[in-house]
């Protein structure tokens, strides 16, 4: 299977649809394209999966989908650099008052 779709489909809690959609031979792009007659057609019967899968693969959801992973990945690294650049600040406002005085 495409890793990137598996991954999508694991963010998506559709992990289940991931064995049929390797076995059609999808990859994260094809897949995103689907429509709901073609989920049907390729054995999604499940009304309620086909719909969380096309909210899940509409354009604004797939980019939100990333952003959110992207800033998980990045997560405590990020917050971090925060408090590191927040503590120096400090220290050299403190260096600056104390050498002013």
């Amino acid at each position: 299977m495409d890793p990137k779709l598996d991954r999508w489909l694991s963010d998506q809690n559709l992990e289940e649809l991931g064995p049929l959609l390797s076995e059609q031979g999808f990859d994260f792009e094809t897949a995103m394209a689907l429509s709901d007659e073609e989920l049907r057609a390729i054995g999604v019967d499940k009304m309620g999966l086909r719909k969380r899968f096309l909210a899940s693969a509409s354009p604004g959801s797939v980019t939100k989908s990333r952003r959110t992973r992207q800033s998980a990945e990045r997560g405590q690294a990020g917050n971090s650099l925060g408090l590191i650049l927040g503590v120096g600040a400090v220290w050299v406002l403190v260096s600056v008052w104390r050498v002013t005085s």
